[in-house]
């Protein structure tokens, strides 16, 4: 297709709500960068304020699951900043950057931004964060959205520098801010100390989002009666607030009276919250020794989880056997870790619980104990990746069974290649060969040769 006037099949000829759609396709940066300005009908359809009221300036490019680029070349972003955010700034409500991009993006009168964080945070950053919170935002989202495992702890170091960042602002209220959104795929034990100084200086804030999964020392977990008197007391103007906390207690001192599952519910009492969920979990000396995985290198004595209802996330992580099943229809990443096997009938509730599930990781060594007697058909309908480095052999067995598990769209394989190798029978196993045979991108953990008949098995890689 072409934008030119002659008799040729012509782009233009396309009624406006065909011409909407196929901009829906595109990034909003490859749109911005390449239609603005080509044709006046395209200035008005692009520029419209319904379009460009929340304005993506994100964009990422993905190799295979673990080969992802989330920066936009300097030429694209050169272009939108100069030429197009300038005559666009007073009807964008809402504007997503990452970090790269910030500094250059903030110079425009934008009252609304979502922070997207990845590896490549520095302190480079740090008078555009202060400019934007202490001048002119009135709505902040900052997401750490590397959700790669497993997650180093400069991931944490990452997080604990925006906090601090965010805490040096001049002023020492942020009066200006409305809604702010806080989200970390790590664990963090910087609440205390980060977390809550900046929230209390958020004093007009009638929105709050929380996605947390915290660390605490010598320290009970967080419940309803302390994130009142640590934050909400402070926010006279909140009329929402969710979130999903999640503690681990470490013991080092001292002894901890910690509370029960029914303690947590009742501190939930204030009309502030609404229909909360909760579940505690006490480790043995053995497994809490073992709790550190995936996480920074503590020895847990319990971790309780919180959360708002109905569940407004994405990601859920730390699921055991404990889980009692329920209706979680927005999360797609899901990390489930125990020191009891994931029996084979268990992942049929997790499949009806989370039926929009595409990211799934197993942290369980341990081998099952039904499998011979288990008739269980599992389907996961939308799962695209899978990670099974820290599994044992029998989940492999499992879920690339096709006798056992359908997984229509599965993609991305993370797994040992000892795993792979016993769970395909050395890749003559015809009961996973059809799951197997539609893997585009396979991360194999360990040393390996691979034998003649590998690429056979594997024909989409």
């Amino acid at each position: 297709m072409n934008i030119s006037n002659n008799n040729d099949l012509n782009i233009l000829d396309l009624p406006n709500e065909i011409l909407l759609k196929i901009f829906n396709k595109l990034t909003m940066t490859d749109v911005l960068y390449s239609l603005v300005n080509a044709t006046q009908r395209f200035d008005q359809l692009v520029l419209d304020p319904l379009y460009i009221r929340k304005l993506d300036m994100t964009s990422m490019t993905m190799k295979s699951f673990h080969d992802r680029i989330y920066s936009i070349d300097d030429l694209v972003l050169d272009k939108i900043c100069k030429n197009v955010l300038p005559r666009i700034n007073h009807q964008v409500h809402e504007l997503i950057v990452e970090q790269h991009s910030m500094k250059r993006s903030s110079y425009y009168r934008i009252f609304s931004t979502s922070l997207v964080i990845t590896r490549r945070f520095s302190r480079r950053s740090d008078a555009t964060l202060r400019k934007l919170l202490s001048e002119q935002i009135t709505h902040l989202k900052i997401d750490l959205n590397d959700k790669t495992p497993p997650l180093p702890e400069t991931l944490s170091m990452i997080f604990a520098l925006i906090l601090s960042l965010c805490n040096q602002i001049v002023e020492k209220k942020i009066p200006k801010l409305k809604n702010f959104s806080l989200r970390s795929f790590p664990r963090t034990y910087f609440y205390d100390d980060l977390i809550i100084p900046l929230l209390r200086r958020m004093i007009n804030l009638e929105e709050l989002i929380l996605n947390l999964s915290i660390i605490r020392v010598d320290s009970n977990y967080i419940d309803g009666l302390q994130l009142y008197d640590d934050i909400l007391i402070y926010m006279p103007r909140l009329n929402k607030f969710i979130f999903s906390i999640d503690t681990s207690v470490v013991e080092k001192n001292i002894k901890i009276a910690l509370s029960s599952n029914e303690d947590i519910q009742r501190s939930f009492i204030r009309r502030e919250y609404g229909p909360v969920g909760s579940h505690v979990d006490i480790f043995s000396r053995e497994n809490g020794c073992r709790g550190h995985m995936y996480s920074l290198p503590y020895e847990f004595k319990s971790r309780c989880h919180i959360y708002s209802l109905p569940y407004q996330f994405k990601n859920y992580s730390y699921l055991n056997n404990d889980f009692q099943g329920g209706i979680f229809d927005n999360v797609q990443y899901l990390m489930m870790t125990d020191f009891r096997p994931f029996e084979r009938n268990f992942f049929k509730i997790i499949s009806q619980s989370f039926p929009l599930l595409q990211h799934l990781y197993i942290f369980n060594d341990e081998p099952q104990k039904d499998k011979q007697q288990s008739t269980t058909f599992i389907t996961f309908s939308h799962l695209i990746y899978l990670y099974l480095d820290c599994a044992h052999v029998d989940y492999a067995e499992q879920f690339l069974s096709d006798k056992q598990c359908h997984l229509p769209c599965l993609l991305n394989l993370s797994i040992s290649y000892e795993s792979l190798a016993m769970a395909t029978n050395n890749f003559t196993n015809d009961a996973t060969r059809l799951t197997s045979s539609k893997l585009t991108s396979l991360r194999l953990k360990g040393p390996f040769v691979t034998p003649e008949n590998f690429h056979l098995y594997f024909p989409s890689l």
